[in-house]
């Protein structure tokens, strides 16, 4: 798991590496004051759109996982009643065997 998490920030830092190279390449761009606004100002919008999807995402998948270690934690507590009301009962009829015997 921790593995999963070292790649997905290491590719956010390539990510947010290229932004900024990006953004500086444009300010040193020889392009016409106006003109270089509205294109850092779409480029902007465009990450933020982007970084809105990739948590919207990221935030569904942790919802799922979650759910299905509820789900899981819950499939092995009902085993473990099952069992342990299962042991009681066959201690309960070991009891009345041995006791007949008495």
């Amino acid at each position: 798991m921790s593995e999963k998490i070292k790649i997905k920030g290491l590719f956010a830092g390539f990510i947010l590496g290229g932004a900024i190279g990006g953004t500086i390449a444009l300010l040193y761009a020889p392009k016409s004051g106006k003109h270089l606004r509205s294109e850092i100002s779409w480029k902007a919008k465009e990450l933020t759109e982007d970084w809105k999807k990739n948590a919207d995402c990221m935030s569904k998948n942790v919802k799922e996982n979650a759910e299905n270690m509820l789900d899981g934690a819950k499939e092995l507590l009902n085993a473990g009643k099952k069992k342990i009301a299962a042991d009681t009962e066959n201690l309960k009829t070991k009891e009345k065997n041995h006791n007949k015997f008495l």
